[in-house]
């Protein structure tokens, strides 16, 4: 709401008087952006009348919440094959899911006090802050992706090379005939006296 405000009028014989201006914006309240008493913030610290929840505006925080709230949980819940099937990407992803799904479920909670009417809880400005919420947890995703994601997975692909090298260098040689190739007679004494000394030891 744009509050009116006071200005200093001359009259024509001199004399002050205060007056106001006439409300150039007196529909305003968010009305310039077609959203009412909640784009006015005047009015946020109020719970919207019946006729408002049914509206357009009303009905896009809906669906906002509600697609945001499923698609979240469902990710968390059920995640596609190839990322179940990597520690690190099931871990973190599994993590962003469950933020998107408690800042889009606080949404739909805020929602459903408005349509029940109740004082404080039912306020317009739980949902304004429910929707900076969301955008608050995306930029830090998008954030986190950036950085510390890519540091995490760098790790594990180092640890998982490092893994696959050794497990190689166990392995003995496989020949043409497909049969492994002999160990050399210091490496067969060795295993030899490994294996006798863990004998003897039991």
């Amino acid at each position: 709401m744009v509050p009116p405000r006071i200005a200093l009028v001359v009259r024509p014989g001199g004399s002050l008087y205060y007056g106001y201006y006439v409300r150039a914006a007196a529909a305003w309240e968010g009305a310039a952006f077609g959203m009412g008493e909640w784009g006015d913030p005047t009015k946020w610290n109020r719970v919207p009348f019946e006729d408002e929840m049914r509206g357009p505006l009303a009905l896009g925080f809906l669906i906002f919440f509600a697609v945001g709230f499923v698609v979240a949980l469902a990710f968390s819940l059920r995640q596609p094959a190839r990322i179940r099937a990597h520690p690190v990407m099931r871990r973190v992803l599994s993590g962003y899911a469950s933020w998107l799904a408690w800042a889009f479920g606080a949404g739909l909670v805020f929602f459903a006090f408005q349509l029940m009417g109740l004082p404080f809880i039912g306020w317009r400005i739980w949902l304004w802050v429910s929707i900076v919420v969301v955008v608050a947890a995306i930029g830090y995703i998008v954030y986190h992706r950036t950085t510390s994601f890519k540091s995490q997975m760098a790790t594990y692909e180092a640890q998982r090379a490092k893994r696959l090298y050794q497990q190689q260098a166990r392995k003995r040689p496989v020949g043409e005939n497909g049969v492994p190739t002999p160990r050399s007679s210091r490496a067969e004494k060795r295993r030899e006296r490994t294996t006798g000394t863990a004998a003897k030891g039991r």
